[in-house]
């Protein structure tokens, strides 16, 4: 079943070969298409990465001014003589703390990943536009071959 498989296979391409070779346009077109739709997506999750990191961002601003306020809820309780509150209000701030030193490692992961993201764009930008380059060139070529 497997070697039936395979020369279905290479049937198939030697056609698509030979449509390829009679319409070079069309292949024009392909690549083109291909290069929109995934320049499309790229930015895509681009936008989403980017999205992610301004809310980590935001999140650990909050909680850090949200730190900063307990902290001196707390010290006012102590100073009052409210133990238990600021005892409280002390694992409120550890509890915090950890959100924080948490959202970070996230925040330095997102990043690192929209920079990987973003250099997989340019890559694929890179060699999207070389493929078209070269279909454009053979197109010519085979222009001025014709003339």
């Amino acid at each position: 079943m497997g070697r039936l498989w395979q020369i279905i296979r290479g049937w198939w391409y030697r056609i698509i070969g030979k449509a390829e070779e009679a319409n070079p346009r069309a292949i024009l077109e392909a690549q083109i298409a291909d290069f929109q739709k995934n320049s499309a997506q790229f930015n895509e999750n681009l936008a989403k990465q980017a999205g992610m990191i301004e809310r980590l961002k935001n999140q650990v601003t909050a909680e850090e001014k949200k730190i900063e306020l307990m902290t001196a809820r707390a010290s006012a309780a102590y100073a009052a003589g409210q133990m238990e509150k600021a005892g409280q209000m002390a694992l409120q701030i550890k509890e915090t703390k950890r959100e924080i030193d948490e959202n970070k490692k996230q925040l330095i992961a997102s990043e690192e990943l929209f920079k990987n993201l973003s250099r997989q764009r340019d890559v694929y930008l890179k060699q999207a536009r070389e493929r078209i380059d070269a279909v454009k060139s053979k197109i010519s070529k085979a222009e001025m071959a014709e003339a």
